[in-house]
């Protein structure tokens, strides 16, 4: 029989070190937003970018599955590409425009969700998820500065408790 209640016979030094770095990383964050949305840029960029590709095979698995054409897959698809290469060539121009580039990324990616919330298993979530989204999009899209620190402040958070857990399994 396993015993689950044995306690652990040694200090785990990585566990500490790394939730150490994060917590320094989340007050860095909060010291130097301008910094932190110049990565969170470059990581939306990225996903932007991964994001128009996945879409861009989605588009071609339902059209070969199903002989249906989802247009806003394709168009979506090659927005979300066709942002990221803007990003990635402007960095300082698009740190201006990451709250429009937030509001645009959502409520393109959820105008072409809901569009296919019919063709999956929970489509009532699927559905729900993707009006969320799209209201998302509409207050960041009015509100861009909101939508950045927004962005500042949630990287902020999640340093800081990923950090404090990682602590918490050092010991």
């Amino acid at each position: 029989m396993i015993d689950y209640e044995t306690p652990r016979r040694h200090f785990r030094w990585p566990s500490l070190i790394i939730g150490i770095l994060f917590i320094l990383g989340g007050i860095g964050t909060l010291m130097h937003p301008g910094s932190a949305v110049k990565g969170i840029v470059w990581i939306i960029a990225l996903l932007m970018l991964i994001s128009g590709i996945v879409t861009l095979g989605v588009f071609f698995d339902i059209r070969r599955a199903s002989g249906r054409t989802h247009w806003s897959s394709l168009v979506t698809g090659i927005l979300d590409i066709i942002l990221a290469i803007i990003v990635f060539s402007n960095m300082q121009g698009s740190f201006i425009f990451l709250g429009y580039l937030f509001a645009f990324w959502f409520l393109f990616d959820n105008i072409t969700a809901l569009q296919l919330s019919g063709l999956t298993l929970h489509s009532g979530f699927n559905t729900f998820m993707a009006v969320l989204g799209l209201i998302a999009g509409v207050v960041m899209l009015f509100t861009p500065v909101l939508g950045t620190l927004v962005a500042v402040y949630l990287l902020a958070f999640y340093l800081f408790l990923f950090g404090i857990l990682l602590l918490a399994r050092a010991f």
